[in-house]
């Protein structure tokens, strides 16, 4: 009988003969500030594939990694693995952030531990050790190749649009003292607003003669106020109208005619309210007329507010105006430096913080702290990249609902007027579009891609 059993045995060992094959793969290099991303969106930091050749199933396998002096073990397991098949198996390392950071490259090795039972019901066991590549701690990588399959990591550039640094915060800060900015009311993001502006004046009028004063006036802007004083004459009255051109030029053709008696005015006295609103956009005159006295001077004030309905696209665009100059005064040379697109290839993206400290960067580095910026004072804001140009712009949208932008071109700031940097925006996106890739700061926010933090 034991005869029978260790030929039995031995006959079952033949059978498997031979380990299975285990092969493994982890994300290199990484990339400091995108791997929590990376984590969260459960790509897996390694991948291990077995293949079982035997004609009896792999049981309680298990495989481990970890990085030496960094991490803890992660495990995942399989419980069983069917004959001559393969199976995989991933693994999602955390790491902190504290121990990845370095403002060099540096190397890290990487640990594997796997085990598991073969049809004998003995125990083996694989370690392997791979040496990854931990990148400076602001290096971008675009996209990373797993397996057969390039995966986009464009969207997380998202991170580095940093809109509550401080330093971007000195820049809203500054932008708000700008005219521009106060002639909207300040930088108040996509809210309705009006420029309201005062005029005070007061002048005297001869005897058989008359006093205009111009304004344009854009449609529906409200002229509001009063007469403050009229002074002189029995009545302390005068002729007052506000007339649109035509009204104008038959005034003057009354005058010229002598058929003054003709043109008919209100006479108002102090304290007569002005209130009126323009139904087109046009030149309009105050008309204040004395033709009717061959004797006395009027003196008349006059206290009024103009107040003018603002575009929605004015609103927005003035607001990116002031920051765009507020920018260009701190001082902001372009560095000639393309972005490279290509799988596992990095690039190093400055912090916003860090293109305003040394007054320079390249296209993307200009383009996120922008980006930065106008989503600071809420503005719809999107990164457009153009891969095979290796550049990118900055879209704003006009306001919401609306399928509009301005796109601007950020590596222009040290050298052109902020229409300008709309232009050349324009001009590029839309040579370029077929190629554009768009990663809206919101809808990142929206998948957990938030602000780096220093």
């Amino acid at each position: 009988m034991d005869f029978m059993k260790k030929a039995f045995r031995k006959l079952l060992r033949k059978k498997v003969e031979g380990s299975p094959s285990i092969e493994w793969d982890v994300i290199n290099p990484i990339a400091p500030a995108q791997y929590q991303f990376l984590v969260e969106k459960r790509i897996p930091t390694a991948t291990v594939t077995v293949n079982n050749p035997w004609n009896k199933p792999i049981k309680d396998f298990e495989a481990k990694i970890r990085v030496q002096d960094v991490s803890d073990w992660t495990a995942s397991s399989c419980e069983k693995i069917k004959p001559n098949s393969r199976a995989s198996l991933e693994l999602i390392l955390p790491l902190s952030q504290d121990k990845l950071y370095s403002y060099e490259e540096k190397n890290v090795s990487f640990e594997i531990k796997c085990s598991y039972v073969d049809a004998l019901g003995e125990l083996r066991q694989y370690s392997d050790t791979k040496i990854v590549r931990v990148l400076a701690k602001d290096d971008m990588i675009w996209s990373m190749r797993r397996g057969e399959i390039d995966e986009d990591l464009s969207q997380l550039i998202a991170a580095w649009v940093t809109p509550r640094n401080d330093e971007i915060q000195k820049i809203i800060h500054e932008s708000a003292k700008n005219p521009i900015a106060k002639a909207v009311g300040g930088l108040l993001g996509y809210q309705e607003t009006q420029h309201v502006s005062e005029m005070k004046q007061e002048f005297t009028i001869s005897p058989g003669s008359h006093y205009i004063q111009k304004l344009h006036l854009r449609r529906e802007c409200r002229v509001s106020g009063i007469v403050t004083k009229v002074y002189g004459g029995s009545g302390n009255d005068v002729n007052f109208a506000l007339l649109d051109p035509d009204g104008i030029i038959e005034f003057e053709r009354a005058i010229a005619t002598q058929s003054y008696s003709y043109f008919t005015m209100p006479r108002v006295k102090s304290g007569h309210t002005i209130d009126y609103s323009a139904p087109l956009e046009n030149d309009y005159y105050l008309l204040f007329d004395n033709h009717f006295s061959s004797i006395s001077s009027k003196t008349v004030g006059i206290s009024l507010y103009i107040i003018t309905p603002i575009t929605h696209q004015e609103i927005v665009q003035y607001q990116m105006k002031a920051i765009y100059e507020t920018v260009q005064q701190n001082g902001f040379v372009y560095v000639s430096t393309p972005i490279s697109f290509s799988p596992g290839i990095s690039q190093r993206v400055k912090r916003p913080s860090e293109t305003l400290r040394f007054k320079g960067g390249n296209c993307i580095d200009a383009t996120v702290l922008f980006a930065s910026c106008f989503e600071a004072i809420m503005l719809d804001t999107s990164i457009i990249l153009l891969p095979r140009a290796g550049h990118s712009l900055i879209a704003v949208r006009v306001w919401p609902g609306l399928d509009s932008f301005f796109v601007l071109e950020t590596t222009v700031t040290d050298s052109a007027a902020f229409e300008e940097s709309i232009r050349i925006g324009n001009d590029t996106y839309e040579k370029k579009k077929t190629e554009a890739k768009w990663i809206s700061i919101n809808e990142a926010r929206k998948q957990r891609i938030m602000p780096l933090t220093d």
